[in-house]
């Protein structure tokens, strides 16, 4: 049973990179079709941070002792 699995999401993910691969390089339309995905690409990466509230991260964590700078630690030996 799970190895017909395996064998039908293989075949997917085949047929998937083969449908990706035929859509990009494309001769006529592949290089509008790249640069159309690349600047969709970068303004998703750069709006990725916007629109966030900024994560409160807790100043103590219970039960960890904080590391020592290491101008003490080597001083200390």
């Amino acid at each position: 049973m799970a190895k017909k699995i395996v064998k039908r999401a293989r075949r997917a993910t085949g047929m998937v990179m083969g449908a990706a691969l035929m859509y990009f390089c494309d001769p006529q339309l592949g290089a509008q079709r790249r640069r159309a995905t690349q600047e969709r690409v970068a303004s998703w990466w750069q709006g990725l941070g916007q629109g966030r509230p900024p994560v409160d991260t807790p100043d103590v964590v219970v039960g960890v002792q904080p590391i020592p700078p290491l101008e003490r630690v080597a001083s200390a030996s």
